[in-house]
């Protein structure tokens, strides 16, 4: 199953740590408590893309 597919929150934030850059997977996490965890992530991710 595609973890966007799944109703569950804690599915989005897994697709969103295998690629910390998917809009789609951040987008799914808007409005719930594990927003803020998917949005550091995501500027993790961009930190690191901006360092090599």
């Amino acid at each position: 199953m595609h973890l966007l597919q799944s109703p569950r929150p804690e599915d989005w934030l897994l697709a969103l740590r295998l690629d910390p850059l998917d809009e789609a997977a951040l987008g799914r996490l808007r409005g719930t408590a594990l927003y803020e965890k998917g949005l550091r992530l995501r500027l993790v991710a961009e930190a690191e893309l901006e360092g090599d």
